[in-house]
């Protein structure tokens, strides 16, 4: 004979039934957590939107007083498209982030060397216009009349 009587193998069958073997949690994420990855996911996009956008925000935000700015005649005399290396599943290619110009321009018989890049939002008018009229003074600079090293270009309508 067994050393369990039929009384104790249902009392632990039931035990097994009423009481079943604890399954695994799965790992439930913290508020806090949650909090902090969002946190840092809208850093990024607001980082890559800034830095999209740069030339323009500085643009709006450093020349919005229209009254100490005058505007005088430029030259542009390098275009070149800015590309960043891109990483796909069938391998790498460039993808076309901006448009940097060098212009040359005169304030008070003095000249001024600038640089600047377009965002990829600056029309595709104004980009062909800038190629096909590159080395002529053609172009529109805008320049804080107290200090002539700021200046931006004005892209005609």
């Amino acid at each position: 004979m067994s050393s369990m009587s039929r009384n104790d193998r249902r009392k632990e069958k039931f035990e097994k039934i009423k009481h079943p073997p604890k399954q695994e949690e799965k790992e439930k994420w913290s508020k806090n957590s949650i909090l902090l990855i969002s946190s840092f996911a809208i850093s990024f996009l607001l980082i890559v939107a800034i830095s999209t956008f740069n030339s323009e925000i500085a643009n709006f935000l450093n020349f919005n007083n229209k009254t100490d700015y005058q505007t005088t005649n430029a030259t542009v005399y390098s275009y070149k498209t800015k590309t960043m290396l891109k990483q796909t599943r069938i391998g790498n290619s460039n993808r076309t982030v901006g448009y940097l110009v060098r212009y040359r321009y005169k304030v008070n018989e003095k000249t001024y060397d600038h640089e600047e890049t377009l965002s990829m939002m600056t029309k595709s008018t104004y980009l062909i216009y800038i190629e096909q009229n590159i080395n002529t003074e053609s172009f529109l600079v805008q320049y804080d009349i107290k200090n002539p090293e700021k200046a931006y270009l004005v892209q005609k309508e």
